[in-house]
């Protein structure tokens, strides 16, 4: 198998305990704290399996969806797009 691009780093933000009531495409209850929690550490154990640093931030309450961290940018050789990154949550217009 041959990919286009070799991804080198991730960032990635530990979940707090405000993920629980994070956006959801379907509400299927309240997700259980622990198994999100071990789910994220699955994630950057898959992530750094691949050879990738992983810089890891810290959890921020003041955002439940925050940690999925989403590209700002699309750098190419050739270019770079710039994202609009975001969703409305409670109302809120995304910036």
């Amino acid at each position: 198998m041959s990919f286009s691009y070799h991804f080198t780093h991730a960032i990635c933000r530990r979940p707090g305990t405000s993920a629980t009531q994070g956006l959801r495409a379907v509400d299927t209850g309240t997700p259980d704290t622990d198994l999100f929690l071990q789910h994220h550490a699955d994630y950057i154990t898959a992530l750094k399996s691949t050879g990738a640093t992983v810089t890891e931030l810290a959890a921020d309450e003041a955002f439940s969806d925050g940690c999925f961290v989403e590209d700002a940018a699309l750098c190419l050789l050739e270019l770079a797009i710039i994202m609009r990154p975001g969703a409305p949550h409670d109302g809120a217009k995304p910036h």
